[in-house]
């Protein structure tokens, strides 16, 4: 498990680097927990447009805003030249040549960054340490190892299907995965766990990771999202799944498994129906218009009483 690999040829536990992961090291094209769940809650077409060995012309996004998530992500479980940063002594993106060799870090894969920028993300991290010693999770994370790949094959009635995942930080004494995620807004649970979870479909990450984590090592796995704010104080919260949406989550897995069985052996990946959907109003939208033509109403009647009071000033004027 300590040897970093690029491929794979069988279901395992793997070290590899990030990129090659992302690009699918397996025989054949397999399922990540972000494929999953486009192909649930969109549709066969967006799942396969997700996809590095389906998509011909797939690019994978890569943002400005997400560079200091991403660094800290990185500098957090990994340790020195692994973690894929490189800081530019530089105080903005100006210049061309700046802004070129900026351009060919992403290309490799690599996080650049404003020294500035690397300052800030050391100081985020810092604090994300401190907040980890201090929680429950302490003795899982200080043990745990960083970015396990897992590999491993599902049966479904179409055919064999091969899945896998990147696991963040795992502890196998105690059967823990801790996931770390960063958040330009609040951290709160009652926030994050509320609105930020469910719009990055992190149920099916997290019932999909811990079906692989169970092929892998054979007993259920406890889940936890290390939820991390990127404005100063940096404040961090852990945060689970309760069972009634672990059990909606385990069954969007399933569905997903078994749908990607059937497109892969069928290879078709429709998108939306051929058929013209005749749709009504939505209840707002006809509450708005009912509104303005109630206040369109009260208008007219309000210019004809207007009117109505003018004409006899007017008669008195000419009198």
């Amino acid at each position: 498990m300590s040897e970093i690999v690029r491929q794979v040829t069988k279901p395992g536990i793997y070290r590899m680097a990030s990129a090659d992961y992302h690009a699918d090291p397996t025989p054949v094209p397999s399922l990540s927990s972000h494929v999953a769940a486009a192909l649930v809650d969109k549709t066969p077409r967006h799942a396969w447009a997700l996809h590095p060995r389906l998509n011909s012309f797939f690019q994978r996004e890569q943002k400005r805003e997400y560079d200091r998530g991403s660094a800290a992500h990185a500098h957090l479980l990994r340790s020195g030249d692994e973690d894929g940063i490189q800081v530019f002594d530089v105080d903005n993106w100006n210049k061309h040549d700046d802004r070129r060799a900026r351009d060919l870090v992403y290309e490799r894969g690599g996080i650049p960054l404003l020294s500035k920028q690397w300052v800030e993300v050391q100081r985020m991290v810092e604090f994300a340490r401190i907040q980890i010693r201090a929680s429950e999770w302490a003795r899982a994370f200080r043990y745990g190892v960083s970015e396990r790949v897992i590999v491993w094959v599902e049966n479904t009635p179409a055919g064999d299907v091969w899945c896998r995942i990147m696991v963040d930080r795992l502890f196998q004494g105690g059967a823990v995965d801790l996931d770390y995620k960063t958040t330009d807004g609040s951290a709160a649970p009652e926030v994050w766990g509320n609105r930020g979870l469910w719009t990055i479909d992190a149920d099916m990450q997290e019932a999909f990771y811990r079906r692989g984590l169970k092929a892998a090592f054979g007993r259920d796995h406890t889940f936890v999202f290390m939820v991390q704010e990127v404005a100063f104080p940096y404040c961090m919260s852990f945060i689970a799944l309760d069972p009634a949406a672990q059990k909606e989550g385990d069954e969007k897995a399933e569905a997903a498994i078994r749908l990607w069985g059937e497109h892969m052996a069928a290879g078709d990946w429709p998108g939306y129906p051929g058929k013209t959907a005749y749709v009504g109003k939505p209840s707002f939208r006809t509450y708005d218009w009912e509104e303005k033509k109630a206040g369109r109403e009260l208008s007219d009647m309000a210019k004809a009483r207007a009117i109505e009071m003018q004409a006899p000033l007017e008669e008195r004027f000419r009198g």
